[in-house]
């Protein structure tokens, strides 16, 4: 009898839970409703349950009930959420990953993340956040990503950070936080742990940066610190290997500010004001594999050594450069030397003036060339050739050219027929020599009147 009574609980709280899952859950989102799958995560290979509740006009956060007690990613972006109450929190500890960019969210109770305290990746990104409580990640002790970008903040509570000791990735960008931020101390005064690896300010109105900004941040490799106002470039941790300067307002670089031996990738794109790369700009980047200017209207020349030297340099070896859509009008062949061994090089979009000196890119002009967007490699000038693919220019339009396009291709021909003509020559005075000093030997005898005579007194 009791076995009976059992099982009929149990099929009730079966069908209990089945109503309430479909409550939210369904297999399309034709009916505004969540996609929960079961599938495996692309990075840890291991399965997880999904909810994808994005752009479904959802205008609370779903309570409890409402999703599998079993879910471990819940996308909730792309909807009308404007408050986050304690009241409607969630109860998951198996919860890992939650998105809430997109949405509205200006509100966020203090404590209404205590209960996934499993969580290790936030997105709060794209709401209307002008302030935070202190006690927001209070119990998230294995926080590793904390995304607050495009929100309206202008400072954040001291402390803030000081529960999350596994914090890796922090992104603050686009909020007005630079007079709040820059300060020695600050991330310190924030809490944020010493082990952070990547940290993304852009925008937040910096027109400089103190020296100071990352002391004891020694493992911090990314950096991102574009579209502010800064006029200089500033001082980064001797650990970074990726950077975006991009957007500022520089209008040089040079060496003095670029001694970063572990940098790998490396963006100065969309800057009108930089006119200027130095000579050895780029020398001491020992490590550098990446190197993107783009976009920046006012850079006429890549001189021929923001490297040092091009020819036989082993110790700068970028497989990647990208230079499009600036102002170049020229760029000098001994970079052949380095685009030999590179992977992809983009050069499109350029005011590029045809003349001897571009002619080495023909080589180039192959399918599987370095060369990338090699149709978008355009003469500006002179007139003549306007708007003229590059690759489709002939010897015989640019006449002047001739001999020295001659010279560039046949000189080793040249050169080393002129080494064997020496050769030869050498060969054949030798000869010369040691035949006319053996024919004198075979023609002085003792009758000979070239023989010295000893005679005794």
């Amino acid at each position: 009898m009791w076995m009976c009574k059992m099982f009929k609980t149990i099929v009730i709280l079966c069908l209990v839970v089945c109503s309430v899952t479909a409550e939210l859950c369904s297999n399309s989102k034709k009916d505004k409703k969540c996609v929960c799958k079961r599938t495996t995560d692309s990075e840890l290979l291991f399965p997880v349950t999904v909810a994808d509740c994005s752009n479904i006009n959802l205008n609370q956060f779903p309570i409890n009930g409402e999703l599998d007690s079993e879910l471990n990613y819940l996308d909730v972006s792309l909807n009308n959420i404007q408050v986050l109450s304690a009241k409607s929190r969630l109860n998951n500890t198996v919860l890992r990953r939650i998105n809430l960019s997109r949405n509205q969210v200006s509100n966020i109770d203090g404590g209404f993340f205590d209960e996934v305290p499993n969580l290790d990746a936030l997105d709060l990104s794209y709401n209307n956040l002008t302030s935070i409580e202190p006690n927001l990640l209070k119990g998230l002790h294995i926080l590793h990503n904390f995304d607050l970008s495009y929100n309206n903040l202008t400072k954040l509570p001291w402390g803030v950070l000081s529960s999350a000791k596994e914090l890796f990735i922090v992104d603050l960008s686009y909020n007005p936080l630079a007079e709040f931020l820059n300060f020695p101390g600050t991330l310190k005064e924030l809490e944020i742990t010493t082990n952070l690896t990547s940290i993304s300010l852009n925008n937040v109105g910096f027109t400089t940066l103190i020296n100071s900004f990352f002391d004891g941040y020694n493992k911090i490799k990314h950096i991102e610190l574009a579209d502010n106002k800064m006029e200089l470039i500033p001082s980064l941790p001797q650990s970074i290997e990726f950077v975006d300067l991009s957007g500022n307002k520089f209008t040089f670089v040079s060496a003095a500010y670029l001694n970063y031996k572990s940098l790998k990738v490396l963006k100065l794109n969309r800057m009108p004001s930089l006119v200027n790369i130095h000579h050895y700009a780029f020398f001491s980047l020992r490590s550098l594999k990446i190197l993107y200017i783009t976009d920046c209207s006012n850079l006429k020349e890549f001189n021929e050594l923001v490297f040092g030297s091009t020819y036989h340099n082993y110790d700068v070896n970028p497989t990647s450069i990208y230079l499009a859509r600036n102002g170049l009008q020229i760029i000098n062949d001994s970079y052949e030397y380095f685009f030999d061994v590179m992977k992809n090089v983009d050069l499109s979009d350029n005011p590029w003036h045809c003349n001897c000196n571009i002619l080495w890119l023909q080589k180039y002009n192959t399918p599987n060339s370095v060369l990338d967007h090699q149709k978008n490699l355009r003469c500006s000038t002179p007139d003549d050739f306007s708007d003229r693919s590059i690759m489709s220019l002939k010897d015989h339009e640019l006449p002047k050219c001739f001999p020295e396009k001659f010279v560039r291709t046949h000189h080793r021909v040249v050169v080393s027929i002129m080494i064997l003509s020496m050769i030869i020559l050498l060969l054949f005075i030798l000869y010369l020599l040691k035949y006319t000093a053996k024919k004198n030997s075979n023609n002085v005898g003792p009758n000979s009147p070239y023989n010295i005579q000893v005679t005794d007194d």
